[in-house]
């Protein structure tokens, strides 16, 4: 096409494709834009999972598979999406959750989470340990909406700091992360040598060079490290840094967070019934159903497989459920809904729009899961939230069961 063709086609009224965020249409679309931004080992670090990767692909099928069964002429006007998670009214069922090293994707990268999430009135899920950005800092750009991730230190003096710090920073939230005592084996990190701060060598500067507003950005950035833990004494990498937690962590360690910690505290990495009963034992105030996005133990069952079961135990001990791992639809959200959790974490899609256009990206995809959200439940036929519970079906290849005007949930 000439250009006095593109005037001609412009001058009839149509327009060139928006670029940049305004023009992503969902979250696949920061995922493409994400993988035009980043190089190679820096993109895997935050796609690749453990092993053979087989949790990852399944919670993402797993989501995709249940099926939704909506009603009719139910006279929604406007959905509300507001949910009540952890003793805070959240606007919609989202919180960004915790996701280490995000300083690696644009420099400081927790700051620029932080602030669309306070944009968006919504939680993040801070990690402590491995965040690139001093928590302070963080606290002052979101001050009413940070959430801790904390994973249980084996060094306890440093670990009852951390929690002491997160206090006085302004987190209420407590969120504790249990299912890493020891990394999980991602072998593309390891083939990648990834490390942070990244140190390439011979076989992936090629990748690095080849993003050049990545590398201008991190060449200009002072130097990553973990300023809330201080001087850790180890390059951080999928591999070293777990080597900092507790091993041989417990219950017994939960009960001794619940014991100090005097605000909300949720378990994060539950996936059985009898963990969530054990949860409630020692005094937590609810659970978060997740297999760490596929990244620790490769072959565990999807998320939104053991969701309903884990729920129903969680709900009959008085404990609030969310869920993680696999969720990039508005869609997903609302199955979650249905299946008993009363919100959702999401990491690798705002991940995705800071890696493409930093914070004005993460804003978009938090818009874009509300947008999907609010149009599930409109067409759906649910006025709210609440309403979800006990209409959607969920099961694969099972017929919807009414009893009634409602839906029961098996």
């Amino acid at each position: 096409m000439e250009a006095r063709d593109v005037v001609r086609f412009l001058r009839r009224g149509a327009t060139l494709p928006v670029r940049g965020p305004a023009g992503w249409l969902s979250v696949a679309d920061a995922r493409r834009a994400a993988r035009r931004a980043l190089p190679r080992p820096v993109l895997e670090f935050v796609e690749g999972g453990a092993e053979d990767e087989v949790t990852v692909r399944r919670n993402e099928a797993a989501w995709d598979g249940r099926p939704v069964v909506g009603r009719v002429l139910r006279g929604v006007d406007r959905p509300d999406l507001t949910t009540r998670v952890a003793g805070v009214e959240l606007p919609m069922p989202v919180v960004l959750g915790p996701a280490g090293f995000t300083g690696t994707l644009r420099p400081r990268g927790e700051l620029a989470v932080a602030r669309a999430a306070a944009a968006a009135g919504i939680p993040y899920a801070v990690p402590l340990a491995a965040s690139t950005t001093d928590l302070g800092t963080l606290a002052a750009a979101n001050p009413h909406g940070l959430w801790a991730n904390h994973y249980p230190f084996a060094d306890r003096a440093r670990d009852h700091d951390l929690l002491e710090r997160a206090w006085a920073a302004g987190c209420r939230v407590l969120v504790v992360t249990v299912d890493v005592p020891v990394a999980g084996w991602r072998e593309r990190d390891l083939r990648n040598g990834f490390t942070v701060p990244p140190r390439p060598d011979v076989t992936t500067l090629g990748h690095y060079v080849a993003r050049p507003g990545w590398l201008a950005r991190f060449l200009r950035a002072e130097a990553l490290g973990t300023p809330n833990v201080g001087d850790t004494g180890v390059l951080a990498s999928s591999s070293s840094f777990p080597a900092l937690f507790k091993r041989d962590v417990s219950w017994s360690d939960i009960a001794a967070i619940r014991a100090v910690w005097p605000g909300r505290v949720l378990v994060k990495g539950v996936l059985s019934p009898a963990d969530a009963v054990l949860a409630a034992e020692v005094g937590v105030d609810g659970v978060v159903v997740s297999n760490h996005g596929g990244r620790q133990l490769d072959g565990l069952a999807a998320t939104a497989d053991v969701l309903a079961d884990v729920a129903a135990c969680a709900r009959e001990h008085g404990l609030d459920v969310l869920v993680d791992s696999g969720i990039r639809r508005g869609r997903h959200v609302v199955t979650a809904l249905a299946l008993g959790a009363s919100a959702v974490l999401v990491a690798r899609p705002y991940l995705y729009g800071l890696a493409a256009g930093g914070q004005e990206g993460v804003e978009r995809v938090v818009a874009l899961l509300r947008a999907e959200v609010e149009r599930t439940l409109h067409l759906a036929g649910f006025a709210c939230v609440a309403d979800v519970a006990g209409w959607l079906e969920v099961r694969p290849g099972s017929p919807p069961e009414i009893s009634g005007s409602r839906r029961t949930l098996r």
